[in-house]
This record gives structure tokens, C-alpha cells and sequence, in this order.
């Protein structure tokens, strides 16, 4: 009877080379900074989001407020703006020379005072914006945008939110 030939046995004790530990450790090390890496912009991701999230709760505030009240607001006659340059308007008891307005805070805030202070700082860093503008002389809409600012990283950050409103209405509380 022929068999197939054993191979000749190994003089090598059970276990690990040197080599093999390494080279383990080495993709270890590659796949935890790849986790770090990815658990880093996921946290930046959030922050962004939020405060996106935030900005745009702002600039929908304050166009509700303009809709709702346009009378609480300064800007000059709707026949005196140039069709498709933005003119500014202003909260009524703004001063004259800012164009930037702090951001309210949100109607419902934790209870919490850690969790409050935690969102009175977020929206500390807004400020916002409104302008207006008529795409043409006797139009029967304008655009008004809100435009809320605030840096992140050192890099300014812009949100902008525009609605239409009738002139009518705009023309009532001139």
C-alpha cells in the first residue's frame, strides 16, 4: 500500500512568532485610529448639525415674527426699493447703525440649569438678519430673507430661510 509521504515534523514550539504579534498589533493600531478618526467627525458632524438645526430655528422665528407683525419692523417704502437689491429691515426698537441682531431664545428651554446654560450658548453665537427685496417695481410679492450668522471653528457660518410676502401687507405696516 503507497501513501502520500508525512511531512517531516517541525521542530518549532506551539504559539506566535515575533513577527506574527507584530504584524497583528500593527493592523490593531491601523483599525483603532481608523475608529478614533471616524468617532471624531461623527461628534463635528453632530455639532454642525446642531447648530444648523438651531440656525434655521432662528431664521424661522424671526420671519414668523415679521409675518405675524410687520408692523414691529423698519424699512423703508416698498416703492423706494430697487427691483432685485436687497434693503434692510430692522426690529423697530433695534439701534439705527447694527445690522446684526442678537438671536432670540427659543420659546421652550430646558428646566434643567445645566442643559439651559447648555442652550442659552448655542444661541448666544447667532445673530440674524432681515432683508427685503421686489423682483420688479409694483410687484405684488416681496422676498424677504433671513439670514442668521455665527462662527464655528473660527470659520463664519451662514443659514438663509426666504418666504414671500404680499405687499399689501408690508404696505399696512409701512
Amino acid at each position: 500500500m503507497t501513501g502520500t509521504p508525512h511531512p517531516a515534523p517541525r521542530n518549532r514550539p506551539e504559539g506566535f512568532t515575533l513577527i506574527e504579534i507584530i504584524a497583528a498589533l500593527a493592523l490593531l493600531a491601523v483599525a483603532f485610529m481608523i475608529g478614533v478618526n471616524l468617532a471624531v467627525s461623527a461628534l463635528a458632524l453632530g455639532r454642525e448639525t446642531e447648530s444648523r438645526t438651531a440656525a434655521a430655528r432662528v431664521a424661522e422665528r424671526v420671519l414668523a415674527e415679521f409675518q405675524q407683525a410687520p408692523q414691529g419692523f423698519e424699512f423703508s417704502a416698498l416703492e423706494t426699493w430697487t427691483p432685485g437689491a436687497f434693503e434692510p429691515i430692522r426690529p423697530a426698537d433695534a439701534e439705527a447703525d447694527t445690522e446684526l441682531q442678537p438671536a432670540p431664545l427659543p420659546a421652550a428651554m430646558p428646566v434643567d440649569p445645566v442643559y439651559y446654560a447648555r442652550e442659552e450658548g448655542l444661541y448666544e453665537r447667532f445673530s440674524w438678519a432681515l432683508k427685503g427685496r421686489v423682483s420688479a417695481a409694483g410687484a405684488r410679492y416681496a422676498e424677504v430673507t433671513a439670514v442668521v450668522r455665527w462662527e464655528e471653528h473660527g470659520e463664519p457660518k451662514a443659514f438663509t430661510l426666504t418666504t414671500l410676502v404680499r405687499r399689501g401687507a408690508l404696505e399696512a405696516a409701512e
